[in-house]
């Protein structure tokens, strides 16, 4: 059950009268999710009912939408499919992603499957992906080629088990965040979690083939360079990842 949920900025900067000559960006910045157990006291079967119904009516309309829209046909059309691929191509190749401050944690305070309160997360400080020349040097891709270069990298991926713990959630929302945010690891700091995965950082490059072949390429090629890679598991997370295990 999602106690709370947080976006506090989806950005997307499209350059509608410059496509051909500057990327396309999308920034996504401090995403918080926290979730609990849930209250059986509070389920109610006719919201259930009513939220399935929704879904399905949903799926219908957007069935009849797809059986209604019938494609084009003559020259014209493949023109305007070929310049569409195109411009997609282009965006594509030119696409920046940067997804800074992620933190989604599981809490179960009242011990349904453990002996003792215990949190789960896993939070990320920044991940970005730059389009890149067959040099790995950031540009702007103006002539489209079979292969696309993007640059990635990544601060702080990790992921914990706090044993014996308390909750972070506060009544007041300002406090709440604050509190998401400080918990993240990042170059300047490590918060005090019981990682599984300590944080992670490095970059990678990402090769896609355009081509359809195989023979000398593959689709997608992936080298990941670390600084470490490490994963922790004490005496607590080990009882308690058993017993509840156990228990579910």
């Amino acid at each position: 059950d999602v106690n709370f949920g947080f976006l506090g900025e989806l950005t997307l900067v499209v350059p509608w009268s410059s496509l051909k000559n500057k990327p396309v960006k999308i920034l996504i910045n401090d995403v918080y999710l926290l979730c609990a157990p849930r209250d059986d006291s509070s389920y109610d079967p006719k919201e259930q009912e009513e939220r399935e119904l929704r879904l399905k009516l949903q799926k219908l309309a957007e069935l009849e939408l797809m059986n209604k829209s019938k494609p084009t046909t003559g020259n014209d059309s493949a023109k305007n499919e070929s310049f569409t691929q195109s411009l997609i191509t282009k965006i594509v190749d030119n696409l920046q992603v940067t997804i800074q401050n992620i933190h989604i944690r599981y809490e179960d305070m009242e011990s349904v499957f453990s002996e003792a309160p215990y949190s789960v997360g896993a939070t990320l400080s920044e991940l970005s992906a730059i389009s890149t020349d067959g040099d790995w040097k950031p540009s702007f891709i103006s002539i489209t080629n079979a292969i696309t270069h993007k640059l990635l990298t990544l601060d702080s991926l990790c992921a914990y088990w706090n044993t014996d713990t308390k909750s972070i959630f506060h009544e007041d929302q300002e406090e709440l965040f604050i509190r998401f945010k400080e918990s993240i690891a990042d170059k300047n700091g490590v918060p005090d979690h019981q990682f599984l995965l300590r944080p992670v950082s490095g970059s990678g490059r990402l090769t896609l083939n355009k081509t359809g072949s195989t023979d000398t390429q593959p689709h997608v090629d992936a080298q990941l360079f670390f600084e470490e890679f490490g994963f922790d598991l004490d005496d607590c997370q080990y009882k308690d990842i058993l017993y509840t295990v156990s228990k579910l």
